[in-house]
């Protein structure tokens, strides 16, 4: 399949060029797996995923307020983006194959609580992470903040504050691809 004979899909807003993605939801592509579907996703994700200067994963889809705030900042710069709900514990595969074949300069990712997320990606990719703690459960993010902040040696990820968060992500994702 040749990216001129996939389905056009329009841009998604300011700063986001429309893409040619083959008509395959990963729901769907999970729940009957076989080399077909394999190809298929991976085209999609090949395709979704090259023009793309910053990669957004939050963990939840309870996060898009905090996603919403980065997405904002970065289509105000024109800088291109390609945002996924993809969680550490419920979905590592399909995490694990995106930031994997992403070729995004930049990952911004936003979880709560146990805050895995920003740490899985990071041991993925040699490419910059920014993790956005959430203010979730009894702890009001203190303990996401903790967890992104105490990466092991050689998995580093940058931490962004909890009330502000996703907006100064998006701001040093911006600095980080003008350095």
């Amino acid at each position: 399949m040749t990216p001129a004979s996939l389905p056009y899909i329009p841009s998604a807003g300011p700063g986001l060029p429309g893409r040619r993605c083959p008509d395959v939801s990963p729901a769907h592509f999970f729940t009957s797996l076989n080399s077909t579907k394999v190809n298929l996703f991976m085209q999609r994700l090949r395709y979704t995923l090259a023009m793309a200067d910053i990669a957004v994963i939050a963990g939840s889809a309870s996060d898009g307020e905090i996603v919403s705030k980065a997405t904002s900042v970065l289509e105000e710069e024109g800088i291109t983006y390609d945002f996924q709900v993809l969680s550490a514990h419920r979905n590592p595969e399909e995490l694990s194959a995106y930031v994997k074949n992403s070729e995004a300069r930049v990952f911004i990712t936003v979880a709560g609580l146990s805050a895995a997320l920003p740490g899985v990606v990071a041991s993925l990719t040699e490419k910059p992470v920014i993790g956005v703690p959430v203010a979730a459960g009894t702890l009001g993010g203190i303990d996401a903040l903790l967890a992104i902040a105490q990466m092991p040696r050689g998995v580093p990820v940058a931490c962004v504050g909890i009330g502000n968060g996703g907006a100064n992500a998006a701001h040093l994702a911006v600095r980080i691809l003008k350095a």
